[in-house]
């Protein structure tokens, strides 16, 4: 596998890139050499009940809430509405792979299979705040009021990022352009689908999935050894997260006591969620290495436009090979046919 650092031209000549024939490529993307800048925000809202962890069998010193400030008994639900807020900046390393037909013939590439984990396979840590708005109670163990009709941010400390990946979902027709120093830009628009999973509150809330359309740019190098590409892409994130088939299991949720401070409540939430929102954005410097084609189809052997001496002494030395670029009809042996094919294509 190459190793190669290329820059693309800030000054790109549109000029569309032509004379060979197509090469299929199976793309990795080389996580020593690559780095994603994560700027997120998650919003979830939800409403339901908080109630006392009590129970007379199995937490019979636990907390009991009761609505308003006097009067009452027993253990009782308390109506609220809340949003979980996710907050983080991270700098992570992507993994993935795609395949990259390339046609300079046409002045395209076909993409397929592009598969992006963002975090890389490391989890990341979002800060949390919950910020909830509860009818007016007090609790017995410990004691104290709770004033309610406004709204009451608690910090929550760090929750995980669990998942955050780009799956391409339908193949994209890329642009091939000639930057006029001898380098290729690849650029254009990638379908795809994002995946976020996070953990709040120890409650895994599954892992929901957003359409995105994915910008792609890279500067791309090819050459007997097979290709490499400097990915420099960027996505905003605005993206809606759907609100949940099904209420979540009870939150268990030490709440700070009001009047008087400095002790915590234990609290059970219950709820459901509605339409929340992942904001932020994140951009990407990757590079993408893949071996060279076993069979090329192209009698342009070391691929620097020109069919030529140099062309043809690599074939001579893959003379009788059963693969590699030097066989252009891919019958599996290297012979007198893929001879007259590069001479037919003389350039140089």
């Amino acid at each position: 596998m190459r190793k190669t650092t290329i820059a693309i031209s800030t000054g790109l000549i549109l000029l569309p890139v032509g004379g060979a024939q197509a090469q299929s490529y199976e793309f990795a993307i080389d996580q020593e050499a690559s780095s994603s800048a994560l700027d997120i925000a998650v919003d979830v809202p939800f409403s339901g009940t908080l109630q006392g962890d009590y129970d007379a069998e199995t937490n019979p010193g636990g907390t009991q809430t009761r609505r308003g400030v006097f009067g009452g008994s027993g253990n009782q639900a308390i109506d609220y509405d809340a949003a979980f807020g996710l907050v983080g900046s991270n700098q992570t390393v992507p993994g993935g792979a795609f395949s990259l037909d390339i046609d300079r013939s046409t002045g395209d590439a076909l993409m397929s299979g592009l598969s992006l984990d963002i975090l890389g396979g490391q989890p990341q840590q979002l800060e949390a705040t919950l910020t909830i708005n509860y009818d007016t109670f007090r609790s017995i163990d410990p004691i104290s009021l709770f004033p309610g009709g406004f709204d009451i941010p608690v910090p929550l400390g760090s929750i995980d990022l669990l998942v955050l990946s780009l799956t391409q979902t339908d193949d994209a027709v890329l642009a091939l352009f000639e930057d006029g120093e001898g380098g290729t830009t690849v650029t254009g628009l990638v379908p795809g689908e994002l995946a976020i999973q996070v953990v709040v509150l120890e409650q895994d809330f599954g892992t929901f999935t957003v359409p995105t359309i994915f910008p792609f740019q890279a500067g791309l190098v090819e050459d007997a050894s097979g290709a490499s590409l400097l990915i420099e892409s960027s996505l905003d994130l605005d993206q809606p997260i759907p609100a949940a088939d099904a209420p979540f299991d009870p939150l268990p949720f030490e709440l700070p006591t009001v009047l008087p401070p400095g002790d915590f409540a234990g609290i059970l939430v219950n709820g459901t969620t509605s339409e929340g929102a992942v904001t932020g954005s994140f951009t990407l410097v990757m590079v993408a290495d893949a071996d060279p084609p076993a069979c090329a189809d192209d009698p342009d052997i070391d691929r620097n436009g020109t069919v030529d001496g140099t062309d043809l002494t690599l074939l001579l030395g893959s003379w009788n090979g059963s693969d590699g670029p030097a066989d252009i009809n891919c019958d599996g042996i290297v012979d007198g046919t893929d001879l007259t094919l590069l001479l037919g294509s003389w350039s140089g």
